[in-house]
């Protein structure tokens, strides 16, 4: 072999030898112990990636504190709703920030695009971001008040927060049936019985009225003369819903102490029933759309019984 082909092959093996290296320092090491995860969904709490541990995958936030540390590596996108986010080490993929906040510093390599919504992203100045940086905003002044307001809304759709709101909801359940059984005490009775003797006629009723009336006093309203009768109209909607609850309450509890062969009287028996019911609703409406439908459907059965027992004066 010639003398310059000679050199000319030393002179190539050494160029990939450099690309090879410089394309390395973006990666874990094959000689380094990293710990590997897969694809993450984090809601709420705090998440930190520690130094050689590696997510081979995608990160998706709501409303959490995430931590990349120093020689921590994402392979994928990092994408955050109203979050806090503080980036050490590396990312890969692209970075999208919805409203919270977010510091890259200086030791971050970021290898994909950052884009940032209703807010600006702390750059330190010795980090690395190779892809571009899109900032997008409402044409208006007031789009970093809407950023925080989306950012204070996600603060309460926290989990610890959902658990506490969904706990007063059992509360305020168990209180409202309390006070009702001892103040209209018979003609909830009344309501409860009608219940257990018609309960397919009480929700066909009840699903009949749920449909009509909020359309029938919408209309009313509208007209403007006849706008008393619409808000009346309402006022008795919201009546029957609540005093139908108190009477559901009411007939699981009876139905249940029965079961259970207890000597409890009827305030008791509520009790118990508005407490069970205001669980099984609250577990319900996790369920997205099916949940919200199936609670609808619980309330028009205590509507329509309200409405065939006459507002509870129909004898028993």
């Amino acid at each position: 072999m010639k003398l310059p082909s000679i050199k000319l092959l030393m002179v190539m093996v050494l160029v990939v030898f450099i690309t090879g290296c410089s394309t390395a320092s973006a990666y874990p090491d094959n000689n380094e112990i990293w710990t590997t995860f897969p694809s993450q969904f984090i809601v709420g709490d705090t998440y930190i990636l520690e130094s050689h541990e590696k997510i081979d995958g995608n990160i998706v936030g709501i409303g959490t504190t995430l931590i990349i540390e120093e020689n921590a590596l994402v392979m994928g996108d990092i994408s955050l709703i109203g979050s806090n986010l503080e980036v050490y080490g590396r990312v890969a993929g692209d970075l999208n920030v919805l409203a919270g906040s977010a510091v890259i510093e200086d030791t971050a390599i970021i290898t994909g695009n950052i884009n940032q919504f209703f807010q600006t992203i702390n750059i330190k100045p010795k980090a690395l971001v190779t892809g571009e940086i899109n900032t997008y905003t409402l044409p208006s002044a007031a789009s970093g008040q809407m950023g925080m307001k989306i950012t204070q809304l996600l603060e309460w759709l926290r989990p610890g927060v959902i658990v506490i709101i969904k706990g007063i909801q059992v509360i305020g359940l168990v209180l409202f049936s309390l006070i009702g059984i001892y103040l209209i005490k018979t003609p909830t009775i009344r309501i409860s019985s009608v219940l257990g003797s018609n309960l397919p006629a009480a929700w066909g009723a009840g699903l009949l009225t749920l449909i009509t009336v909020p359309i029938v006093a919408v209309v009313l309203i509208i007209s403007i003369c006849l706008s008393p009768i619409g808000i009346l109209l309402i006022l008795a909607y919201l009546v029957c819903s609540l005093w139908g609850w108190v009477a559901l309450s009411s007939f699981l509890g009876t139905n249940i102490v029965k079961w259970l062969k207890l000597d409890w009287s009827v305030e008791p028996a509520t009790i118990l029933g508005a407490l069970i019911l205001g669980i099984i609703t609250s577990l319900l409406s996790f369920i997205p759309c099916i949940g919200f439908l199936i609670i609808l459907m619980v309330s028009a059965t205590g509507i329509g019984g309200v409405l065939l027992s006459r507002f509870g004066m129909t004898p028993k």
